[in-house]
């Protein structure tokens, strides 16, 4: 009995010589378990997702191992008509594929002694754990079929309220990176937007990915744009140009093809300075932390008594000569 009062595992204990091991077998639903000889899959995709799903129900973690390509030789023309639904490299099929435990085989010992190589002391990564499922391509009916199921363990199982930590069962959802990316504009903290999701779908454990998932993800997207930004930029104001006709914009770049200065004022902005441009803020207080542009608003009042923005510009320096390039633009 386990500290949520389940019991997801039976223990078994064996004995080898004067060496003693646990062997632990999930108690999972038949119909989740895989068949040998019987549970067909379509792709190699769905075999990993119906093992995975095995594997949650368990309470282990599970990742994609070796597998066998088929020789040239015995490459056929009906095989390019399964294109879409098989695995292929180089016009080659794999016939034969194994899912294991995440931490399945032995540490690279050798690797370890390399003369002259510091290693950090860590804890094991590895567990030589048997549990494995291997599927292989049956020709006559062009899909995989389970062809060896190992259950057994030899490690502690995952208890129901921390199988959601498991590293194959964790994805963050295009449902939740929209999410993310909303409250990451409105300067909302990634810790409220697990809150969040943890209200919507009743406890964290529903939610399907961690708060580090979604750091993680903000820092890929990051990584996406390095390097490219100024082209977003100037690719979002032309869309912006398609979208209004009296949308303009002003982009100065230097030799190395390099932003300096960029200029924009939407049809709202211009139809407030239409109206409200008879008395005009300007200040250059603000400077972005990442880039290091000056931020220049051109600021007014309406008529009721409201700030409104009528112009925007980043400038690189505060010279003279960028003040003169955002004044006649």
């Amino acid at each position: 009995m386990n500290a949520d009062g389940e019991d997801p595992i039976k223990a078994t204990e064996s004995c080898e010589g004067t060496v003693s091991r646990s062997e632990w077998i999930p108690e999972v639903e038949e119909s989740k378990k895989p068949i040998v000889g019987k549970t067909i899959f379509s792709s190699l995709e769905e075999a990993y997702e119906f093992y995975n799903n095995y594997a949650r129900c368990a309470g282990f973690s599970v990742r994609k191992c070796s597998c066998k390509y088929a020789s040239e030789s015995k490459m056929d023309d009906s095989s390019s008509e399964m294109e879409d639904e098989l695995n292929l490299k180089k016009n080659r099929l794999i016939v034969w594929k194994r899912f294991v435990y995440a931490r399945e085989g032995n540490t690279d010992q050798k690797a370890q002694k390399k003369k002259g190589q510091l290693k950090r002391r860590r804890g094991e990564t590895r567990d030589n754990c048997p549990a494995v499922m291997i599927v292989a391509f049956q020709k006559s009916i062009s899909k995989y079929i389970v062809k060896k199921f190992i259950e057994v363990h030899s490690h502690d199982l995952a208890t129901p309220r921390k199988k959601h930590l498991l590293n194959s069962h964790r994805m963050v959802t295009k449902t939740q990176r929209s999410l993310q990316d909303d409250f990451q504009a409105s300067n909302i903290k990634t810790t409220q937007t697990m809150a969040v999701l943890s209200a919507q779908l009743g406890g964290y454990e529903n939610i399907g990915c961690t708060e580090k998932d979604l750091t993680n993800y903000e820092r890929d997207k990051r990584q996406k744009s390095k390097g490219r930004d100024a082209q977003m930029l100037y690719e979002h104001f032309e869309e912006m140009k398609e979208l209004h006709l009296t949308f303009e914009y002003e982009v100065k770049v230097d030799e190395e093809n390099s932003l300096l200065h960029c200029f924009w004022a939407d049809h709202i902005a211009r139809q407030s300075y239409k109206y409200f441009g008879d008395v005009i803020v300007f200040d250059t207080t603000y400077n972005t932390n990442r880039y290091g542009l000056i931020f220049a608003p051109f600021t007014g009042v309406n008529h009721h008594g409201q700030s409104i923005t009528l112009r925007c510009g980043f400038i690189h320096e505060e010279t003279t000569e960028s003040f003169i390039w955002l004044f006649e633009s």
